[in-house]
């Protein structure tokens, strides 16, 4: 027995159990009615914006944060927005976490996502600039 705990805790002392890190990525978008470009730094997403019923497309803001899992991290994306995950596990290559999205210091989207490590998700915000905004969130 006194073995098996020797084992166990070195096992432990090694860094066998260990929280894993993610970073998440926001990128703010200003979505319009009115006809008009999709912004140049928001090329790389631009198919995954025209499937949204807008015209145009413009670059808000971003930010980013770092968390172990099971953790929180909250970061600003610009334009009054702010993102609080609270990352709870991970399944896989899936990162499954708790989002709250304030706009305005009021809370405009509360939900449970699960995201692919490097990949992106979008989601549908507050009404503002004659549009609304879109956050486009990544983990890696």
């Amino acid at each position: 027995m006194r073995a098996e705990c020797l084992i166990i805790l070195s096992l432990l002392a090694g860094g066998v159990v260990q929280a894993e890190s993610v970073r998440f990525s926001g990128t703010l978008i200003q979505a319009s009615a009115k006809p008009g470009p999709v912004d140049p730094k928001l090329a790389g997403i631009q198919k995954k914006l025209r499937n949204f019923p807008y015209k145009s497309f413009s670059f808000v803001g971003s930010g980013g944060g770092s968390v172990k899992i099971p953790g929180k991290t909250s970061f600003g994306v610009g334009g009054g927005s702010t993102i609080d995950v609270h990352a709870s596990g991970i399944k896989g290559s899936q990162v499954k976490a708790s989002l709250q999205w304030k706009h305005g210091g009021k809370i405009a989207i509360n939900t449970t996502i699960g995201i692919n490590k490097g990949s992106g998700t979008i989601l549908g915000g507050p009404k503002a600039g004659g549009g609304v905004l879109i956050l486009y969130l990544t983990v890696k």
